[in-house]
């Protein structure tokens, strides 16, 4: 990808930060690319904080920092973090045997999944570690770095290990600060620039859904005087002069044009990025113009969103009924699926097919419905666990442990492959019936 990408936010300790900004230099992309470094991983989430603001896309430059902010909610960019690759591992590896004469210690390998690892050292017929130490804790959780630390510490201390890997710095001072032998598992200049293009390619999907149509249909009630008398039909003028006033200041706020659909209807043309803007506000208990103000009658909202205005308008309909049925501002989406904006700040969601109860693996709708899209952008008749993970947003490990359920389901079906390795185990590759994810979310729901 050539000239300046859109403004991508880079989020890790100093050395990894420095790094990515200086290949993003060499590719002549800098200007699109912008940083922040902590000197403690507990910093990366205040600090991915700031750039949301302005950045479509924030990349972590490992997977803890990009967990930790995971977990968390409310975030407008795309987050994505920087995966440490094979190649990363061969480089590393290729010094530790450099500094040991050709042999290959025994060594203790943290973060990097096990799948990986014996993959790695099979590739290069090389017998895998006995300890490759998960960065997640058996919760879930992230693992803190005194953890990783002692679990270093004691093998080493046992005689089970001569030398340790790492792929983060906190580990590795750690380590080194105790006098033992520690590599750094760093990222490759290539691995950087394969993520680049991938974090420059989201940003500018990004955009582009930011400037998707969305239509917000607002409707008002029946304002007609109740007497024929002057002073009545005054007061009734004044009043949809002032109903029109606050909704004109209403499509303002919204950056979009207001129109007449009706007598009780009106009609603003927006953005998708207006109103996730708006949506964002909203939940964080800001000021927001995802509902009109200074209306002096109730109003029913709904906001419809699509790659067409035929389809943001039909979305828009669809939001409209929800919200003249529940008193509730909603907003239906392109892919299909309504959200409840609540009077509490949070946003449920309301898909048809999909908005009661808890969906098939134990998902709740929301969760379910990103599942479908997952999926839906990928090859679901040879797909493996780490393309679903990247697609998906989660790691290896979780994605594995959902393609184990929907194997149980009946969903997920291993397929044979012939594709070889050397001794390391290959990916196991599925297929995937759609049809029946989707039987059983109608299943659930008529339950």
């Amino acid at each position: 990808m050539c000239g300046q990408i859109p403004m991508i936010g880079v989020v890790g300790p100093t050395d990894s930060v420095d790094l990515v900004l200086e290949v993003a230099h060499d590719r002549a992309v800098l200007e699109g690319v912008t940083g922040r470094a902590y000197s403690d991983i507990g910093e990366a989430v205040d600090l991915a904080r700031e750039l949301d603001e302005v950045c479509r896309v924030l990349l972590f430059t490992g997977l803890a920092p990009y967990s930790l902010a995971s977990k968390e909610s409310g975030w407008r960019s795309v987050l994505e973090y920087l995966p440490h690759s094979t190649v990363d591992l061969y480089r590393t590896l290729v010094e530790v045997i450099r500094d040991h004469q050709g042999d290959l210690p025994k060594l203790a390998i943290d973060t990097i999944e096990l799948d990986e690892v014996v993959a790695a050292f099979g590739d290069l017929d090389l017998p895998a570690p006995d300890h490759v130490l998960a960065l997640q804790g058996t919760e879930g959780d992230i693992r803190s770095v005194e953890d990783l630390v002692g679990d270093h510490v004691a093998l080493h201390d046992s005689g089970q290990i001569e030398a340790s890997l790492t792929c983060l710095r906190a580990v590795q001072d750690g380590l080194e600060d105790r006098g033992l032998t520690c590599y750094r598992v760093s990222h490759t200049r290539s691995a950087i620039q394969d993520t680049l293009r991938r974090a420059g390619l989201a940003s500018m999907l990004a955009r582009s859904e930011a400037t998707q149509m969305a239509i917000a249909l607002v409707e008002v009630p029946s304002v007609d005087p109740t007497t024929g008398e002057k002073a009545a039909l005054y007061q009734t003028h004044r009043l949809r002069l002032n109903i029109q006033g606050a909704l004109v200041d209403f499509a303002e706020a919204l950056r979009g044009t207001l129109a007449p659909l009706d007598e009780r209807t009106f009609i603003v043309h927006t953005t998708r990025g207006a109103v996730e803007d708006a949506l964002h506000r909203y939940r964080l208990g800001q000021v927001s113009p995802i509902e009109p103000t200074d209306l002096p009658v109730e109003v029913s909202v709904g906001y419809g969103l699509g790659f067409s205005v035929a389809d943001a308008g039909a979305n828009a309909q669809r939001a409209l009924g929800r919200a003249r049925d529940t008193g509730v501002t909603h907003v239906y989406f392109s892919d299909g699926h309504g959200e409840e904006v609540t009077k509490d700040l949070r946003v449920r969601s309301v898909n048809d097919t999909t908005h009661r109860g808890v969906m098939p693996l134990g998902l709740g709708p929301l969760a379910f419905s990103r599942l479908l899209a997952a999926l839906r952008r990928l090859d679901i008749s040879n797909i493996t666990t780490r393309d679903f993970a990247t697609a998906y947003g989660v790691t290896p490990r979780s994605a594995r442990r959902l393609f184990s359920q929907m194997e149980e389901a009946g969903v997920a079906t291993g397929i044979e492959t012939h594709v070889t390795s050397g001794r390391g185990r290959p990916p196991k590759h599925y297929r995937i019936d759609l049809d029946r994810l989707t039987d059983l979310a109608s299943a659930n729901r008529e339950e």
